[in-house]
């Protein structure tokens, strides 16, 4: 038997060096990624991964650029994108982003893909318009935003007259590329038409485009344009809808005649359901008049429900029927309902704002000044930036910031502080912080508005609430009550009419309102 004789020197293993393989490993995982990109993208660029395996959730519908550079144009570019806008909405298969959320891309400079990451959406259909010998030429195109990837691409050419056809055929081939089956409800829902006057339907668009700008002058536009809808077609409910929405909106601002718009929007939203029951818009602007002016919250719920069955998609419908909620004291079911309208549209001034007013009402004051600076980034106005900050370090109990800030609205805004909310703030802040004469210059300043403006009037009952000056708080609440005044729909969750709370007159304005449980 032979034996070998040991070695004292160590046996030759190989040491594994785990580090090593690792890289190795994310290398081939790197190569056999790009080769099934490359594999999946052919020459030009267009993905062979269908829309159904990339689980688009969001989208964005973005106005086509106008390559004539002509009014007609562009007004039809916007109405083709709002019709498609629309229609997908009403499916309830991803988020779409309205019209109000894409309308500034047409003078943007930025690429689809970055104006599609500020949006916060998965997808974007861009494209372009144009008129050639009386025939309209469109070239649209489906990308994906998280990769860059153009899913689709695709180019019709129609009579420029035969805008509807039009409509139908983008429509149709739009949903072929997201790979969506259509059930026959869905399809009744998609290609239903609201009229069929060219004319009534470019109305009907600049009233949306004045509406969306939420000033006094700018509703009567969009109620001429709405009205000019309405007489080219009778028939036409989503216009009916709009003007109710013009005249109730309008009331916002100090009036003669508060009752009668009231009125004039409530007639046109009837209108609107009168011509179809299953107009979400409609629901929307009855649900806003019955909550804001009826005090009927029963039904103004009922209408906001319907709506957002109708069409999950229209921010208006959440946003309102947030507001309703906080109205009632349901700070979780308005938060929820308010974050929905903003995931539809994100950079959103009035949705943000209105979430605002949620977290006031809800009494979450730690949240307030960053939201308001975040809503001043998109702000237009730097004075209406400083007022609404000024306004909210008031709400968080920070006196000094608000008057700080309120001087800075002052110097751009000819030395005048002439707005009702920002004098409620000032004389508040004034008057905590000891300066009596300047908390009373503001209250002289309520004091001396216009009868119509009954607004100052629930003001001057929220300063002598906080002041302490319970007798005149309450004969000031209950002067607003019999105006029947918008805002005495926050005043069971006003922070400002706490110390009225035990008041049996202040219980019984809330009972005479329904607000009582």
């Amino acid at each position: 038997v032979l034996k070998f004789k040991e070695s004292n020197q160590p046996d030759f293993k190989p040491q594994i060096r785990w580090h090593f393989i690792a890289i190795v490993l994310l290398g081939v995982l790197f190569v056999t990624s790009f080769a099934m990109w490359w594999n999946l993208t052919d020459k030009n660029g267009i993905s062979d991964l269908p829309a159904t395996q990339r689980n688009i959730r969001s989208i964005a519908v973005l106005p086509l650029k106008n390559l004539n550079n002509d009014g007609q144009n562009q007004t039809l570019a916007l109405g083709l994108t709002d019709n498609l806008i629309n229609r997908l909405g009403r499916l309830n298969r991803f988020a779409v982003r309205p019209l109000s959320a894409v309308a500034k891309f047409t003078d943007s400079e930025k690429d689809a893909i970055k104006f599609g990451e500020e949006l916060r959406v998965e997808a974007v259909l861009e494209g372009t318009i144009q008129t050639l010998n009386n025939r309209l030429r469109i070239n649209v195109r489906l990308i994906d935003v998280r990769d860059g990837a153009q899913i689709w691409t695709d180019s019709f050419d129609n009579a420029a007259n035969d805008i509807f056809q039009l409509e139908d055929e983008l429509s149709e081939q739009v949903t072929k590329s997201l790979a969506l089956n259509l059930t026959e409800p869905e399809k009744e829902r998609f290609y239903k038409r609201y009229t069929k006057n060219r004319e009534a339907y470019q109305a009907y668009l600049s009233g949306r485009f004045f509406f969306d700008k939420r000033t006094p002058q700018n509703y009567d536009k969009a109620i001429a344009e709405y009205e000019r809808a309405i007489a080219l077609d009778p028939n036409y409910a989503l216009a009916y809808s709009g003007l109710a929405d013009a005249y109730a909106l309008k009331t916002n601002f100090p009036t003669d005649d508060h009752n009668a718009l009231y009125k004039k929007a409530k007639t046109n939203a009837e209108k609107a359901l009168e011509l179809d029951e299953d107009l979400a818009e409609a629901h929307t602007s009855l649900g806003w008049i019955k909550r804001l002016h009826e005090w009927d919250w029963v039904n103004s719920e009922k209408h906001f429900k319907r709506a957002i069955e109708l069409n999950p998609n229209y921010v208006n419908a959440r946003q309102w029927y947030a507001l309703l909620l906080i109205t009632l004291g349901r700070g979780d079911e308005a938060a929820a309902q308010i974050e929905k309208a903003i995931e539809i549209d994100p950079l959103s001034k009035v949705a943000l704002s209105n979430k605002r007013t949620i977290q006031i009402y809800r009494r979450e004051t730690t949240l307030i000044i960053s939201l308001t600076q975040q809503i001043a980034v998109l702000e237009d106005s730097k004075t209406t930036a400083l007022r609404d900050l000024s306004m909210a370090y008031e709400r968080t109990g920070d006196y000094a910031k608000a008057i700080e800030t309120a001087e800075k609205y002052k110097k751009l805004n000819n030395n005048e502080i002439n707005n009702t909310g920002l004098s409620t703030s000032l004389a508040i802040a004034y008057a905590q912080l000891g300066q009596k004469e300047k908390s009373n210059q503001m209250i002289a300043y309520l004091e001396q508005l216009p009868k119509n403006d009954t607004g100052a009037v629930y003001q001057l009952a929220a300063i002598h609430s906080v002041l302490g000056n319970k007798e005149k708080a309450i004969e000031l609440l209950k002067k607003s009550f019999e105006a029947h005044d918008d805002r005495m729909v926050w005043i069971n969750v006003e922070q400002r009419f706490d110390n009225l709370r035990g008041d049996s007159r202040f219980q019984a304005i809330l009972r005479r309102m329904n607000l009582v449980g």
